[in-house]
């Protein structure tokens, strides 16, 4: 949506989709819970766990990337953007959490790196 200076938009109306005391909210949560049910496996995917174990970092380096890679897709103009909203959204998500997941993975290996070993926690 494009802001017209002079033109008052009420934000309430247009997020409430997003408030938490909300139907939609409540069948995202539902359905969510009913996925993770649904998963017999005992033990995760190898990408799954080195992933769950650079989350930490990922959360915390996340918004070195995404000012840059949000500036690149949208190209100067936030009402006009370079690749359509449908898909310049997405598009800069799975660009910040590669690039996240990239770096941290890189940091893991410095020396002294408490999470960068493969050493289990009751190793230590």
């Amino acid at each position: 949506m494009k802001g017209v200076p002079g033109q008052l938009i009420e934000t309430p109306m247009l997020e409430w989709a997003w408030e938490f005391c909300t139907p939609n909210v409540l069948c995202a949560t539902f359905g969510a819970f009913l996925l993770f049910t649904c998963i017999r496996q005992t033990k995760s995917p190898k990408i799954i766990r080195e992933i769950a174990r650079l989350s930490f970092g990922m959360y915390l380096m996340h918004m070195f990337f995404l000012a840059p890679i949000a500036a690149a897709i949208v190209g100067g103009d936030n009402a006009i953007p370079l690749l359509p909203v449908r898909i310049a959204i997405p598009t800069i998500a799975l660009l910040t959490y590669v690039c996240s997941a990239i770096a941290t993975k890189i940091i893991s290996y410095l020396p002294g790196n408490k999470w960068g070993s493969s050493e289990k926690w009751s190793d230590r």
